[in-house]
């Protein structure tokens, strides 16, 4: 069975957008499973919602709205019917080595966060009390986090051969 470059580069191109727009939507979302600390907590957890949570949220937010514009981009150059040629595979290159970043330093953000969350003693709040966050959106943001990452490799790997595959067709390539 021989390997068709184009229909590799299509199905991970649509992978990769659905996992930026998982990204983007977690992004969305993800501190709503912490929001019952900021409304009944003490200063302690107060502070920590409203500076190391939201500040961490809102910088998740234009990270993943930065990939979102850069799948755009990705969407003009069309991966899914064309090789990447001189111009544009770098281009993608750059765009997920961008997506790779941003989508480690989310992740290992988030994780600092849920551990804090995790680990915090909350038997001092009547209210809090045995508090277990709704884990499900913070899940669901690290895996869109991951998943970023791993399929990002991936798209190099398949624009790499797709690029091969143009210089092949263009004679510049050793065979």
């Amino acid at each position: 069975m021989k390997l068709n470059v184009l229909k590799l580069q299509k199905y991970i191109f649509y992978i990769f957008t659905i996992f930026t727009f998982l990204l983007f939507t977690a992004t969305i979302f993800f501190s709503t499973s912490y929001y019952n600390t900021f409304l009944y907590g003490n200063e302690e957890l107060v502070e920590y919602y409203s500076t190391d949570l939201q500040s961490f949220n809102q910088t998740a937010f234009v990270y993943a709205l930065v990939l979102v514009i850069l799948l755009l981009v990705c969407f003009i150059l069309q991966p899914k019917k064309y090789y990447p040629s001189f111009v544009t595979f770098p281009i993608f290159v750059v765009i997920l080595l961008v997506g790779i970043v941003f989508g480690i330093l989310i992740f290992t953000h988030m994780l600092s966060i849920t551990t804090f969350y995790h680990f915090y003693d909350y038997s001092g709040i009547s209210k809090l009390d045995g508090f277990q966050g709704n884990m499900f959106f913070p899940v669901f943001l690290g895996f869109s986090a991951i998943g970023l990452v791993v399929i990002n490799f991936l798209s190099i790997g398949a624009y790499s051969l797709g690029f091969w595959q143009y210089l092949k067709g263009r004679g510049e390539a050793l065979v």
